[in-house]
């Protein structure tokens, strides 16, 4: 089975490539990045040049890049041309768990998040339903967690912030974070892909599914901070 991995440059894309090479399953992976050159070029805000599905086995088409650009990609690159999914047996996308939480938040930034992430994600599944193919899109609250070197994009960059700022103001009302390692996002998107590409009786009932997904413990922010800051 050949999987294709979009955002394979990522920390959860790492991550996962490496579940995939310590499998006991054989799996074909191709890589494909917009900025690592030892991986295929793939770019989804530009695809000129961009070298995607060209190997016809049957796949499973995994991403961990960001759910509005494939979303834009889809509707401007491949509308006329359906055939390239054609022996793609289905897709498993990491999207944000901010299409549900942020959607009634008083922030304007927030709320508009929360409607890019949806639409982003239903025009997917029409997208996707149209074609008859299998798609799951797994929505993680906050990722944490490092591998060779790639940190990820949301408590390293509070790492970062807290080692030059002299103090930190907390809200009064943040409510809870539920943070999920990149290790544990990884294994959920491998055990969907598995279920897709050896057709599992559990997901033959439907063809398209979100998933919410949080780590194993609920924090405040206020708790999570005072962990970063004792490590």
């Amino acid at each position: 089975m050949n999987i294709h991995l979009l955002g394979a440059s990522s920390a959860s894309g790492k991550a996962f490539e490496k579940l995939i090479n310590l499998s006991e399953n054989k799996y074909k992976i191709f890589l494909y990045s917009s900025s690592n050159i030892k991986m295929n070029y793939f770019n989804l805000k530009n695809c000129t040049g961009s070298k995607l599905l060209e190997n016809n086995s049957p796949s499973v088409l995994v991403s961990f890049a960001p759910i509005w650009d494939l979303s834009s990609f889809l509707e401007k690159e491949l509308k006329n041309n359906p055939s390239i999914f054609a022996n793609v047996k289905g897709f498993v996308l990491c999207s944000s768990s901010s299409s549900v939480t942020k959607r009634f938040s008083s922030n304007i930034f927030d709320n508009e998040l929360s409607s890019k992430i949806s639409n982003s994600e239903n025009y997917i599944f029409n997208y996707f339903d149209s074609l008859d193919k299998k798609c799951i899109i797994i929505q993680p609250s906050m990722i944490y967690g490092s591998i060779y070197k790639i940190k990820d994009k949301n408590i390293s960059k509070i790492i970062k912030f807290i080692k030059f700022l002299p103090f930190i103001l907390l809200p009064n009302k943040s409510g809870l974070r539920q943070p999920i390692h990149i290790n544990q996002l990884a294994k959920v998107v491998l055990h969907f892909t598995e279920q897709i590409a050896f057709e599992e009786k559990s997901f033959r009932k439907y063809n398209l599914k979100k998933l919410l997904l949080g780590g194993d413990e609920e924090i405040s922010y206020e708790k999570m901070i005072r962990r970063i800051i004792s490590y």
